[in-house]
């Protein structure tokens, strides 16, 4: 027997920062936690996305944050850069 499982929201979570990070064109976005902590993604290659959680590598940093899925409320695609003249 073949059991099917309703997607997590979690789950859902995973799936839209894969989606963002593997996308062909990458667009800036942030994640805002459940304590309402911003965090703004301008580098797809400073995610590594694991099965409960995603491991964030900020700029300038040698430390490593550790985001449960369960504790991101918002995902934000954030607004291109205007085009310096």
């Amino acid at each position: 027997m073949i059991v099917l499982r309703k997607p997590t929201l979690e789950s859902k979570v995973k799936q839209q920062i894969l989606d963002l990070v593997n996308s062909e064109h990458f667009r800036n976005f942030a994640i805002i936690t459940s304590a309402g902590v911003r965090y703004e993604i301008i580098d797809p290659n400073a995610l590594a996305v694991a099965d409960n959680m995603v491991h964030y590598y900020p700029p300038r940093s040698d430390r490593a944050l550790h985001l449960p899925y369960s504790q991101i409320a918002t995902i934000e695609e954030l607004a291109s850069a205007k085009p310096k003249r």
